[in-house]
């Protein structure tokens, strides 16, 4: 086979690979000002890694991340929008996680200490998008996460754009 008959076979076999480069994903696009929100309040908590976390290797579960990120994010409510769980249970609306997306980057072990840091990306209709980083006492990213937080109107049960004034207590101040 001579190097022209190579050539034509690798771009072959190129042109059918698919496709390895990651994907934008829908909606963490750009910054918040790009986004048009005013900037948005940072909510951070510290964390020390449990023993009943952990896996057999005395890292922390892969299971446990998303439970940090949602305690996270329910301690913003808390401190942002003055939101406690008997408030939660009052309000006119209810909020869940539609999705998350861990990404782990360096293993995190029992007994460390970790600060996780979050705010609201973007408002898209019924989606609050939020980004979370969890990082090491040196500021290393261990991990980050894209959660989806969906706004449902109690009384029809269904999903609702968020309004505005409920926008307003995830930015600075």
């Amino acid at each position: 086979m001579g190097i022209e008959s190579m050539l034509m076979a690798d771009a072959r076999s190129a042109a059918q690979a698919p496709n390895l480069a990651p994907r934008r994903r829908p909606g963490f696009h750009g910054s918040p000002v790009e986004n048009g929100m005013a900037t948005p309040a940072t909510h951070t908590t510290t964390h020390r890694i449990r023993f009943s976390d952990l896996d057999p290797y005395r890292h922390m579960r892969t299971a446990m991340y998303p439970a940090y990120y949602v305690d996270h994010r329910m301690e913003a409510l808390r401190e942002q929008a003055g939101w406690d769980l008997r408030t939660l249970e009052g309000l006119p609306f209810m909020t869940f996680v539609k999705r998350i997306e861990v990404d782990f980057i360096r293993p995190v072990v029992g007994d460390q200490v970790v600060t996780i840091a979050s705010f609201v990306r973007a408002f898209v209709g019924a989606d609050a998008l939020i980004d979370c980083t969890m990082t090491d006492a040196r500021g290393a990213i261990a991990s980050k996460c894209r959660m989806v937080v969906a706004y449902v109107d109690k009384a029809t049960q269904r999903s609702a754009d968020w309004p505005a004034d409920v926008r307003a207590l995830f930015d600075e101040r």
